[in-house]
């Protein structure tokens, strides 16, 4: 499995263990989901593509219904006393007595700072005991205040906003939808709210996504064009008899190719100079490759490759300059290779 992908899905998968489940039933359907999701993520390769799979799957939906039914499934158990009659006052616990029921779940975010909005939404449920002695008093707290909904969505918030900490704030091909989620979280006051919002999500997320990842193919295909033209144009430099016709051909056509290229570009209604001030697409012309796991810190080729590809389409490519002139002309500045 993709270690990235992985990482996303761990927290999702990690969320059940923090409930206690008596329910042999409930049980088996978070083991099922857990494989599904498993087996689900095993089948993504490309981490761009994860997130709009994994909300078109259905999953997502269904895992905020589930762990929702997890963690209230405590909550509709009435006490009775042994006997069988009414419940009597002596009977029932005290306030303290009837949240404690949350507190291995509590325990075990303690210890772990990513947690820590879903340890403080646990903490405002267990301040309830401080104001009221009255159970049933109590559980119309909880439920006017959402307190319980609130520690879902407060622990996934918290773990959404760590992982997004950790990716590159510009690849939106990854981080689009994440945004997108936290902002239905913050919003939704239900699970159905929730799968409703994110529902809606879907479209605007693969707006982003797919007009982010067309400027960022288009800023890989210049770079990777103006690498081979250059090479060409050096091979040129070298006056080599038997390669000096292939080498000025390939300077040709590589322009030709280049032009056809930055056409496209101008469909988007984007200028070269416009490209290259976008810094979430432009550092796809440096062949970057991640450096850490998330990919918010990259190894990639000199930065000084960007004033040389800017010299080159401006002066070279898009100017109308005859092919002698454009062979004889010298850069301004090298495109620096790996």
């Amino acid at each position: 499995m993709n270690d990235m992908i992985y990482q996303m899905i761990k927290a999702t998968l990690d969320a059940f263990n923090m409930y206690p489940i008596s329910n042999p039933a409930l049980q088996q359907q978070v083991d099922d989901y857990k494989a599904r999701l498993t087996a689900f993520a095993e089948r993504q390769n490309d981490i761009g593509a994860f997130y709009g799979n994994y909300a078109a799957s259905g999953l997502q939906e269904e895992y905020m219904s589930l762990i929702t039914k997890v963690a209230m499934s405590g909550t509709s158990a009435a006490p009775a006393d042994s006997s069988g009659s009414n419940a009597t006052a002596a009977s029932l616990p005290t306030v303290r007595e009837y949240l404690m029921q949350y507190q291995s779940a509590y325990n075990e975010l303690c210890n772990d700072p990513q947690r820590a909005r879903g340890k403080a939404a646990y903490e405002q449920l267990f301040a309830v005991a401080e104001r009221t002695d009255d159970l049933l008093e109590a559980q119309l707290i909880i439920e006017r205040e959402r307190l319980l909904w609130k520690i879902v969505a407060e622990d996934s918030l918290g773990i959404f906003e760590n992982t997004l900490s950790q990716m590159d704030p510009l690849f939106l091909a990854t981080t689009a939808s994440l945004h997108q989620q936290i902002k239905a979280y913050e919003k939704a006051d239900s699970d159905e709210e929730l799968s409703y919002l994110l529902e809606k999500t879907q479209w605007p997320v693969a707006e982003a996504v797919a007009a982010y990842t067309c400027k960022m193919t288009i800023a890989a295909t210049v770079a990777s064009l103006l690498l081979k033209y250059t090479k060409a144009k050096n091979e040129v430099y070298l006056w080599n008899e038997k390669t000096l016709k292939n080498a000025v051909k390939s300077v040709l056509e590589y322009r030709s190719t280049l032009r056809k290229t930055l056409n496209v570009l101008h469909q988007l209604d984007m200028t070269v100079e416009e490209l290259f001030r976008n810094e979430g697409a432009k550092i796809w012309m440096l062949s970057p490759e991640n450096a850490d796991q998330f990919g918010k810190h990259k190894y990639a080729l000199h930065p000084q490759n960007y004033d040389a590809y800017l010299d080159v389409l401006k002066n070279e490519i898009m100017a109308d300059i005859a092919p002698e002139a454009l062979l004889k002309r010298k850069p301004e500045k090298v495109v620096w290779f790996a």
